[in-house]
C-alpha cells in the first residue's frame, strides 16, 4: 500500500465572490492611486489611447486603451450620479434654506448696492429749436 494524493486540485486564482461585481466591489489588487492615475489620464488626454500612452510615458505603467476607457467611464457615471443627487437635495430645500449664509461665515450688518456710472440723460427739445 502506498500513499494516495488527494483527488482535488488547489484553488488557482484566489477566492471568488460571485456578487462582487453587482455590489461594486473592486476585485483588482491595485492601490487606490493607480485607478486615480488612470482616470486622470483618461480625462485629461484627448482620447483614451493618448491616456494609455501618457500612463506608459509618465507612470511607466502598461495598460490597455479599453481599460482606461472602462475605468474613466465608470468613475464618470458615479460622479454624475453624485452630482444629480446633490442637485436634487438642493432643489428639495425650501427657499429660506437655499439662501442661508454658509457655515463659518458671518453676514454683514449692512449691504449697499450702487450703480457704477449710471446717469439719466434727458434731451430738452425746447432748447434745441432755433428762434
Amino acid at each position: 500500500m502506498g500513499w494516495n494524493p488527494k483527488p482535488t486540485a488547489p484553488a488557482g486564482g484566489g477566492l471568488f465572490f460571485p456578487q462582487s461585481q453587482s455590489l461594486g466591489i473592486d476585485q483588482s489588487a491595485a492601490s487606490p492611486a493607480i485607478p486615480k492615475q488612470t482616470v486622470s489620464a483618461g480625462t485629461c488626454c484627448r482620447s483614451f489611447g493618448h491616456g494609455r500612452d501618457a500612463l506608459q510615458q509618465l507612470a511607466d505603467r502598461t495598460v490597455g486603451e479599453k481599460h482606461v476607457e472602462r475605468l474613466t467611464e465608470r468613475i464618470g457615471h458615479e460622479r454624475l450620479a453624485e452630482r444629480a443627487a446633490a442637485v436634487a437635495a438642493f432643489q428639495a430645500l425650501p427657499l429660506v434654506e437655499k439662501l442661508q449664509v454658509p457655515t463659518g461665515v458671518t453676514p454683514p450688518d449692512l449691504a449697499v448696492v450702487m450703480v457704477a456710472g449710471g446717469r439719466l440723460q434727458i434731451f430738452d427739445r425746447r432748447q434745441a429749436r432755433p428762434p
